[in-house]
């Protein structure tokens, strides 16, 4: 497929990953093999880029009626569990419940 052409189905399965079970993760291999291998500021449209197994196999479960046909409840169901997260320039904090933690950042991270 061209550049352009992943491009135009990975833009098609994104408008559906929230409305598909499962559809984010079948979502995810498509645009890392396309960024590894084109770069839309320096490369043609119309480059060619090979479909490995992989992705490939990400595509055929895509084209599985009972994979897409599910759907999502209008509701969302009421969480069991809520976490807080922060961060700044100096660290991060979490807290679940009773649980806290928190660290600073290295160096390098910072």
């Amino acid at each position: 497929m061209t550049a352009k052409q992943w491009q135009r189905v990975i833009g098609h399965l994104i408008s559906l990953e929230k409305l598909v079970p499962r559809g984010r993760l079948h979502l995810r291999p498509a645009p890392v093999r396309l960024a590894s291998c084109w770069n839309q500021w320096k490369d043609p449209p119309h480059r060619l880029i090979e479909i490995p197994p992989n992705v490939r196999e990400e595509f055929r479960w895509w084209l599985v009626p009972s994979h897409t046909n599910l759907g999502v409840p209008f509701k969302r169901p009421t969480p069991k569990h809520v976490i807080h997260t922060d961060a700044s320039g100096a660290g991060w904090g979490a807290h679940l419940q009773e649980t806290l933690l928190a660290g600073t950042w290295t160096q390098e991270e910072a």
